[in-house]
Order: structure tokens, then C-alpha cells, then sequence
């Protein structure tokens, strides 16, 4: 069985200069999150997809993505190319203030939130690269109470440090206090 093309790293230029604009600017979204997955639907509403699940498949095809349970995620051959071909990340505020409002929404489940924790820790990481930790204390505070809900403890404590640091990094002593108490009140 032959290897597929995003997994030989002289076939992905070739291969991503055949793309369309659309598929070119959703493979900025999963370039930026590294590792973390994201679901179809997330992907369209962020770059404006009509069929964001046909797009993804059609991008895992050739393996510039990879199907995960919970979403898609880039795959990690293809991460170094398209880092180099896409110098800027995805638009962190664009990033912080989908994913805030999102789940702050009372439709949508603990568990989802959960599942994408990965996806919301590397957004918080980029607001603070970018030098707007405001924007990842507005995301982890918005997004802290959901996780412990849903009793995934791990994720809920992440994302409580990385908003405490950049609460800290922000000189906001009101959320600084907030992630404490957090913090505090959290599972032994």
C-alpha cells in the first residue's frame, strides 16, 4: 500500500498548491491548534463552511488532516509545512471570542466542552503568545465552570492555570482572585 501524499513531505507543496481557497484557509484553523481536534462543525462556523464535514474528509484523504473521535486535528507531518507556508496563525481573537461564546451558550453540553478542552488550552496559549492574555482570561473564564460539570477534572484544572497565569499576565486581580477560588473549591 502506497503512503499517502501528506505523509511524504516532498509531495505536500505540490499538493497544497492544488487546493482550493477555502480548503487553503481551513487548514490555517488546524494548523494553528497543533495537536488539539476540533469537530467539523466548529471548523465551518470559524471559516465559514457550508459543508465543513465534506471539506475535512476531503482533506484526510490525502492526509493533510486526521479523523479523530471528536473532530479533526492536523496531521503531524503535514504541521511543519503548513506552519512554514502559513506564517500567521489563525486570528486569535477570532479563535477567543468563538470559543468564549460558544460555551457560554446553555445548549451547549459539558461533555463537548470537555472533548475540546485540548483545542481551548492552545487557543489560551496563543491569546498569551500574541500578547493579549485579556483574551485568554475572558476564554478560560467563560469556558472553566463547563469542564467540572462534566466531571473531567483535568481539563477543568488546565484550564483554570492557564487562566490564572494569563489573569496574572493581564494585572486582572478580579480573575486572578476568581481561578484562586477556583482553584480551591476544586476536587482533593
Amino acid at each position: 500500500m502506497l503512503p499517502r501524499p501528506g505523509t511524504i513531505a516532498d509531495l505536500l507543496p505540490p499538493l497544497l498548491d492544488r487546493l482550493d481557497a477555502a480548503a487553503t484557509n481551513a487548514l490555517r484553523l488546524p494548523a494553528s491548534l497543533g495537536d488539539a481536534e476540533m469537530g467539523a462543525a466548529h471548523i465551518g462556523a470559524l471559516v465559514g463552511l457550508p459543508d465543513p464535514v465534506g471539506l475535512c474528509d476531503r482533506l484526510a484523504e490525502p492526509g493533510l488532516v486526521e479523523a479523530t473521535e471528536h473532530g479533526y486535528r492536523c496531521a503531524s507531518d503535514a504541521l511543519p509545512v503548513l506552519r512554514d507556508r502559513h506564517t500567521r496563525p489563525f486570528p486569535v481573537e477570532t479563535l477567543c471570542e468563538y470559543f468564549a461564546g460558544r460555551v457560554a451558550l446553555p445548549t451547549t453540553e459539558p461533555a463537548e466542552v470537555a472533548c475540546h478542552g485540548r483545542a481551548l488550552e492552545v487557543v489560551a496559549e496563543l491569546a498569551e503568545w500574541s500578547g493579549r492574555p485579556d483574551l485568554a482570561v475572558r476564554l478560560a473564564r467563560a469556558a472553566s465552570p463547563t469542564p467540572a460539570r462534566s466531571l473531567r477534572f483535568g481539563v477543568w484544572g488546565r484550564i483554570l492555570s492557564s487562566g490564572s497565569l494569563a489573569a496574572e499576565h493581564a494585572k486582572d486581580t478580579n480573575a486572578t482572585a476568581y481561578f484562586k477560588h477556583d482553584k480551591a473549591s476544586g476536587p482533593c
